[in-house]
């Protein structure tokens, strides 16, 4: 098949920030806690990725949940799912939140600003 010769061809390369919140259930003993320094860690490494813009970790108070927020550049959202779940997985278990399973992932909604009138 003949590769796309058309100049400025490029454009299907752009990509776009892509706002995303994954939620994951941490699966190990019931008495183990996830720390702060845990957390940061999370966030250090997912910031430090590639095509990561933004990012930021957060334990869900009295259930075994982390809700994940990060922003991907991407060409379009099923790009910056797959970049950031595979992102995700690889560094829960760097800082020892492993093992956890993905329960959600959604885009993430954006919060307004400013009074209404």
């Amino acid at each position: 098949m003949p590769s796309n010769t058309i100049p400025g061809g490029s454009a299907s390369r752009r990509t776009q920030s892509w706002s995303l919140e994954l939620d994951l259930e941490l699966r190990g003993d019931d008495r183990c806690e996830v720390t702060a320094e845990q957390l940061e860690s999370l966030t250090a490494l997912l910031s430090a990725a590639e095509g990561i813009t933004l990012a930021a970790a957060e334990a869900r108070s009295r259930t075994k949940l982390v809700r994940v927020s990060l922003t991907v550049e991407a060409r379009d959202l099923y790009e910056a799912h797959d970049h950031a779940c595979a992102l995700v997985h690889d560094h829960v278990g760097r800082v020892g939140l492993a093992p956890a399973i993905l329960v959600a992932a959604r885009p993430a909604m954006t919060r307004r600003t400013g009074r209404m009138g």
